[in-house]
């Protein structure tokens, strides 16, 4: 739960400093569901408010990827040197 929770916090201060896609947002969920209570089809017709989410979650993650390369050999990168067995 703790994940979901990490990406509903950022999700809502991205709503909140963004005064402009939060209006968007709550427009098209205005607009789509008029009224009624939301449901598996008219979650469908949510685009932007999906797009907002995708967004978020490319911004601040809820868990943080991890390096799963390993340097096979010494590399030398941009004047700098990555030493053999580095992720």
């Amino acid at each position: 739960h703790e994940t979901t929770a990490t990406a509903l916090t950022w999700l809502f201060y991205h709503l909140a400093t963004n005064k402009h896609v939060q209006d968007k947002v709550a427009e098209e969920v205005a607009r789509v569901l008029n009224g009624q209570p939301i449901s598996q089809e008219n979650v469908k017709e949510l685009s932007y408010l999906n797009n907002v989410l995708k967004e978020n979650m490319r911004m601040q993650p809820p868990v943080l990827m991890t390096a799963t390369r390993v340097a096979e050999n010494n590399e030398e990168f941009e004047g700098s040197v990555i030493p053999k067995g580095v992720s």
